[in-house]
């Protein structure tokens, strides 16, 4: 019975990989479409220039695989060991760009096909896998070099859900249990990653827990959830420990905000509302608003009781269940004292609230005969996708591509005339939007300029220092190099 359950399981993976490459290279085809300027253009943000200048120098980068291992970040480390040593100019970035691009495209199809398996019919779970996909944080993903490789721990946190999953399904207990011993590992693994996007997990979970046109009963809701916390537990104290012995063996240096816990709970659950979850709430929308916000989440919340199935008493179960997985997506931000809510780490947060947006709006529409309700539905979603898709590819034109080219070619220029840059530094110094580069600044990610960032500034003159050196050689003495 043993052979036949993982026989059973390897045909299962088998026909889902299948499904989902087809899947993946639409997905991969369209948001490389999205996300073209930040192919073509020759450009780079902030990390990118510190991370690229020390692997072509070799010796230094020492200190990357430090600062990786200091986060707890083992894998990542590797990973951008590997990739940045393949580099040999601030042009190469652009294909690191594009993996990153690609690697949220299977995060997309991931997603995509864990709706199939909870009951959603193909096109509605197709568009809405695009649309949510195009979002701030993935956005932030596929405009830097430093981050494509973050949503593979998304990757890794699915796969490790499906795992448990089919443990929680798994009718004898040595399968069972082996099974869930792989899922603590692969969130392990994605925990090694990145921690933030490692949290979508849970997000994969609420696909489980609340699927479409089917409602299971409280204690087998709860059954469910006890299980996936069960084997959530495990991986993040694993984690936390190997982490830790790190930062002992190797002395490792760390910043206390993150090295220290939350001590006032009250202060950081406003914060959390009144930045993460507001920004998350906004979702395409840049400029956070707190009258969207609250909008989206009356909006949702009243969809989602009437998406879930059952008496007053079930739903209210079920919309507390929902409400209690908000902050497990944002959990590792959550339990530091570090309070800085950039959109890199807000990507499962975001996706869960567009998931709620898409239930609710199932809900809205259950009232209407089964036909019209999916025509509606996936009229809807037609329209939020395009609309989606256009404003993310605005808005990493306008916040990433222009105004960093603009920022690397006024150093070019400077560089070339002067090699002294101090007063073009000086001057870059201040705001993206002071200096008419970008329309406006969101953390340290949409419209920064890297020479406002202190630890990007050496390494990116180094870098176009470098190219200037090589550009001479190659056009000889005599040539005008400029």
């Amino acid at each position: 019975m043993s052979g036949g359950l993982s026989l059973s399981l390897r045909s299962e993976i088998k026909t889902y990989l299948a499904a989902g490459l087809f899947v993946f290279t639409a997905f991969c085809l369209m948001l490389t479409l999205a996300y073209w300027p930040v192919i073509t253009a020759c450009y780079g943000v902030s990390d990118d220039f510190m991370f690229l200048s020390q692997a072509i120098a070799q010796k230094e980068w020492t200190a990357i695989w430090r600062i990786k291992l200091a986060l707890g970040r083992p894998l990542l480390a590797v990973l951008h060991a590997y990739a940045f040593s393949q580099l040999h100019s601030i042009s190469d970035l652009s294909c690191l760009r594009w993996l990153g691009i690609c690697i949220v495209s299977l995060l997309s199809a991931s997603c995509y096909l864990a709706l199939l398996a909870a009951g959603w019919r193909r096109l509605p779970a197709f568009l809405w896998s695009l649309a949510a996909f195009t979002l701030p944080p993935f956005q932030v993903y596929a405009g830097w070099a430093t981050t494509g490789f973050q949503p593979l721990a998304g990757v890794l946190a699915g796969a490790s859900w499906y795992v448990a999953d089919t443990a929680f399904d798994s009718a004898r207990l040595r399968s069972k249990y082996g099974l869930a011993v792989a899922s603590v590992v692969l969130l392990v693994l994605a925990l090694f990653t990145y921690q933030p996007a490692a949290m979508f997990f849970w997000c994969f979970a609420a696909i489980a827990l609340f699927k479409a046109n089917k409602s299971m009963s409280a204690n087998k809701t709860i059954g469910r959830l006890a299980w996936y916390s069960g084997v959530f537990a495990p991986g993040v104290a694993l984690s936390v420990a190997v982490w830790k012995a790190c930062l002992l063996l190797m002395k490792l240096p760390l910043t206390p905000g993150r090295s220290k816990l939350a001590d006032n709970l009250f202060e950081k659950a406003t914060w959390f509302v009144q930045q993460p979850l507001t920004d998350a709430l906004n979702l395409a929308r840049l400029v956070p608003s707190q009258r969207l916000a609250l909008a989206v989440s009356v909006f949702t919340a009243i969809g989602l009781l009437l998406y879930f199935r059952g008496n007053t008493r079930q739903r209210l179960f079920q919309l507390a269940i929902a409400a209690a997985i908000i902050p497990l997506t944002y959990l590792p931000n959550l339990v530091v004292s570090e309070s800085w809510a950039t959109y890199r780490t807000k990507s499962a947060l975001t996706i869960l609230i567009a998931l709620y947006a898409l239930f609710a709006l199932h809900g809205y529409l259950r009232v209407l005969p089964d036909s019209f309700a999916n025509l509606l539905l996936v009229s809807t979603l037609g329209i939020v996708a395009p609309v989606f898709l256009y404003v993310a590819a605005t808005q990493v034109r306008d916040y990433f591509t222009v105004p960093q080219q603009l920022e690397l070619k006024l150093l070019r220029e400077h560089v070339a005339s002067n090699p002294a840059v101090s007063e073009t530094i000086k001057h870059m110094h201040m705001s993206p939007r002071e200096a008419g580069l970008a329309p406006l600044t969101r953390y340290d990610e949409f419209g920064i300029l890297s020479v406002a960032q202190q630890q990007a500034t050496k390494p990116l003159l180094s870098l176009i220092l470098r190219e200037t050196r090589r550009d001479r050689v190659s056009r000889g003495p005599g040539d005008n190099w400029r």
